[in-house]
């Protein structure tokens, strides 16, 4: 028991001096004078001086896969202290060739280091995908097929069931809900909620929403679940559908803050692009140059003092996901017309 509890002591101090340094170099970076630390009492009171009490601060993440950084992301998945994408695929900055989408590559979050990937049995398309437990189920590249993959053993199968939409509808998230899969399209001016029921193995339209604004393409579009609810944005305005009464309503207006027009909007810009979404209990996080925190039942939202991006441009295409207190978010490849290729993690 001695023992036992000896290395939780031991695990306990790194942990608290890793903290310690962060500290100092977030605050190295804000402040002219360095503050001593050199105990609890100290860091306590630097917390209640600074806006590190409450997260909002940023630590860069390894983003060298395979031997390479630019990789598109293609979406995050966490699972068990670390993060999956699956069916990633790159873009080289030299000759522009796309690889193919049949890789899985996994973040350890204990060493921040990228594992040696995997190769998946049915190459994913870059649409729908999203995770049950320990199983991610995806489209295939080829020809539609709802494939799974298992995060425990990586078990790679078809489930059989086959979707005979246009390829545009299934560019956006799918979520497991009850003992069926949904997931949203968008063709213009329409969203589309399509319901996979397991049981039968088909594919049916569940639900539409006529948008009425025919500016809106399918790149401006982000989405996130949270149980009967899907959260979307038409890159201006945030609504929400409720799974079980298939009902939509807006959420809030976002265009005094928000824009359409740039998919790279830069760091100095007044806008901010609605580039994912991510849901932390009653807030939804925007995932921009900056993270913005809306909160659902007071409708009123808090911008990061901390860029994801500290100069040139932020991706509009990148994948985000949540883990414990931290947001971690990959942008696309940045090696292309000077735009950042950046992996990074954002303390709430």
């Amino acid at each position: 028991m001695i023992r036992f509890r000896r290395k939780v002591y031991e695990k306990l101090l790194d942990a608290l001096s890793q903290k310690i340094n962060l500290i100092k170099d977030n605050i190295n970076e804000n402040c002219i004078n360095l503050p001593a630390i050199d105990g609890l009492t100290d860091i306590e009171k630097l917390l209640e001086s600074h806006h590190i009490k409450s997260g909002d601060f940023l630590e860069p993440a390894s983003n060298t896969i395979m031997g390479k950084t630019y990789w598109y992301g293609n979406g995050l998945i966490p699972y068990k202290d670390k993060i999956y994408m699956i069916g990633l695929f790159s873009v080289d900055p030299i000759v522009i060739i796309s690889s193919s989408a049949d890789h899985v590559a996994i973040y350890n979050i204990r060493t921040n280091e990228w594992e040696s990937s995997k190769k998946l049995k049915f190459k994913r398309g870059l649409g729908s995908y999203c995770a049950k437990d320990n199983i991610v189920y995806y489209f295939s590249y080829d020809d539609n097929r709802l494939c799974s993959y298992n995060l425990d053993t990586g078990e790679n199968l078809d489930t059989g069931i086959v979707a005979s939409t246009d390829k545009s509808y299934l560019l956006l998230k799918m979520t497991a809900y009850k003992d069926n899969i949904y997931f949203v399209g968008y063709k213009t001016p329409e969203l589309y909620v399509y319901k996979i029921d397991m049981s039968t193995k088909s594919i049916s339209k569940y639900s539409s929403y006529n948008l009425r604004d025919t500016d809106v393409s399918p790149s401006n579009f982000s989405v996130c679940y949270d149980n009967n609810y899907i959260y979307f944005s038409d890159g201006l305005k945030i609504y929400r559908f409720d799974i079980d009464t298939r009902t939509y309503i807006q959420v809030i207006d976002l265009t005094t803050i928000a824009t359409r027009k740039n998919y790279y909007v830069q760091t100095d810009a007044i806008k901010y692009s609605i580039d994912d979404l991510l849901i932390n209990g009653d807030d939804l996080l925007i995932i921009s140059r900056k993270i913005i925190s809306l909160n659902l039942s007071t409708k009123t939202y808090k911008i990061s003092k901390s860029n994801i991006s500290e100069t040139k441009n932020v991706p509009k295409i990148c994948s985000s996901c949540l883990y414990k207190k931290a947001v971690y978010v990959k942008s696309g490849p940045g090696d292309i017309e000077g735009r950042d290729n950046i992996f990074v993690k954002w303390f709430i």
